[in-house]
């Protein structure tokens, strides 16, 4: 009996051996690259268990991998990986006056946006 195999397990265990060999593994704050090549490497995984990886995926696991390699030699740098490089500017807001749709009520004969749908 085959048990299923957690991508993302292989992922992680692939970039960890050659990260592991410049950086300390596993990252607390993952950088952008790191996070795109997992990324990439799954997507060939899940392709290529049924054997039906088209090109493109192909090259870029090859790229990711080549890239890996380059960081664990030294010859290429991982990039940021503290919070600060990661902070968001994004702030969200919600006021009663950004409803967009309302509901009538029958009770007090009022309508809504949606009383016709």
């Amino acid at each position: 009996m085959k048990f299923p195999v957690c991508v993302a397990c292989l992922c992680n265990g692939i970039i960890d051996s050659y990260c592991g060999q410049v950086e300390t593994v596993p990252f607390t704050t993952v950088p952008a690259v790191i996070k795109q090549h997992s990324i990439t490497i799954a997507i060939y995984f899940i392709y290529s268990r049924r054997s039906v990886a088209p090109e493109i995926r192909k090259e870029n696991y090859k790229d990711a991998i080549s890239h890996l390699k380059d960081i664990s030699i030294g010859k290429a740098v991982v990039g940021a990986t503290t919070e600060a490089d990661y902070a968001d500017d994004i702030q969200a807001s919600r006021t009663e006056e950004d409803k967009v749709f309302s509901m009538g009520k029958k009770s007090d004969g009022s309508s809504g946006t949606l009383d016709n749908y």
